[in-house]
């Protein structure tokens, strides 16, 4: 069977990122979205940097940092 849509694997981890930003109480960190994606870490830090510079998340740096929605989840 063929595929109906063909997503960048950026794209695939930004999506994945995001419903996981959305289910998670507080701040969710990189290595979690990057556990769950099965991913590079620094791949994962570098779209996720991405949707905080176009406004869908906000982060706190830090050892105890991580990315948050800007708007809440509906």
């Amino acid at each position: 069977m063929s595929r109906v849509i063909s997503l960048s694997e950026a794209a695939s981890i930004g999506i994945h990122g995001i419903i996981l930003v959305a289910r998670g109480e507080g701040l969710v960190n990189v290595q979690t979205i990057a556990d769950a994606t099965d991913t590079s870490r620094h791949h994962v830090a570098k779209v996720m940097q991405r949707l905080v510079k176009e406004g869908f998340l906000a982060s706190q740096r830090g050892p105890r940092g991580g990315f948050v929605l800007k708007k809440k989840a509906k």
